[in-house]
């Protein structure tokens, strides 16, 4: 039986900032679920994880400019599933920011395309499915995912200069009808706040009853991160546990089915984002296995900076 399974992307970008460092490490997935969902950056080379950067590195973003960056995701199992790929998080340092940034994304497959653009500065870029397929992705079928970050030109002054914002892309691989479920990709919303990586993470089981139930609760928030905890669903379609202590909560599969789902926050080490994770065993039908894949944009350099000035004045 495939559990639903899902993968998460995310983007540091800032304006007038150069593309500096892509690398990362990403966190293997737990042997129950490995090889159902394949992440690749070339179409060829197939992991679990990522091993660079969605944008390339060595670009800046300033106004008028576009971020370009593909992605593949693959169905590795041995037959057909459904897939549905969006975004999920955005963090901005400045609403300006979100006003001044559109995303476009397109999602193409050998027999259907499917794609979106948005202003970053609304509740309908959070949880936004670009791309859900009304009939299951044949077994070794892949999804090409590309993403145009965009920075508007007429933005006035200095508006938005050095902010950042975290935009985060997320993908899921079910055997259940995913045009059936009725739930979002996510519970997120737009913050306003520091964009930044954090150590730690929660995750979270919710209940394992027969019967529907309520969804489990999210995982208890922190800032610092550095410490995790995990919650255990009970029995008879009753919520689900909570857990805190480090990253941001993880919500669990909606009913009584309940779920497991596990996040992982990066961490800069030495110019590396390192990604660590904690995964919790499937315990239900249908279960969530997430990943955080951060791909880290430089810090500014002053070159940047003039030419980013230059061009507001």
């Amino acid at each position: 039986m495939l559990n639903a399974l899902r993968r998460r992307l995310a983007v540091l970008a800032g304006t007038g900032l150069l593309v500096a460092t892509a690398a990362m490490l990403g966190a293997a997935a737990p042997a129950s679920a490995a090889g159902e969902l394949e992440l690749s950056l070339d179409g060829r080379t197939w992991s679990t994880s990522l091993n660079s950067g969605i944008f390339p590195p060595g670009q800046t973003l300033v106004p008028g400019s576009t971020l370009d960056g593909t992605f593949f995701v693959r169905n590795a199992t041995a037959g057909p599933a459904w897939i549905r790929i969006g975004v999920s998080e955005l963090t901005v340092t400045s609403p300006d920011l979100a006003v001044a940034m559109s995303l476009s994304t397109v999602g193409t497959t050998s027999d259907a395309a499917s794609g979106s653009t948005s202003r970053l500065n609304g509740e309908d870029i959070v949880c936004n499915d670009f791309l859900v397929r009304s009939t299951p992705l044949p077994a070794g079928g892949i999804i090409r995912v590309d993403a145009s970050l965009s920075f508007r030109q007429t933005v006035a002054g200095t508006t938005a200069q050095d902010a950042s914002a975290s935009i985060a892309f997320i993908a899921e691989l079910s055997d259940v009808d995913l045009n059936t479920v009725g739930t979002p990709l996510c519970t997120g919303s737009m913050t306003v706040g520091p964009v930044t990586s954090s150590t730690g993470g929660t995750s979270q089981s919710g209940g394992s009853g027969n019967g529907p139930g309520p969804a489990g609760q999210p995982g208890g928030g922190g800032t610092s991160g550095g410490g995790s905890g995990t919650g255990t669903g009970s029995t008879n379609g009753t919520q689900g546990g909570t857990s805190g202590s480090g990253g941001s909560g993880a919500p669990t599969a909606p009913g009584g089915s309940g779920g497991a789902r596990a996040e992982a926050f990066g961490t800069v080490n030495g110019g590396v984002l390192q990604i660590g994770v904690e995964d919790m065993p499937f315990n239900t039908m249908r279960g969530y296995e997430e990943y955080a894949i951060l791909v880290l944009v430089g810090a500014a350099l002053a070159g940047a900076i003039a030419r980013l000035t230059a061009q507001r004045h």
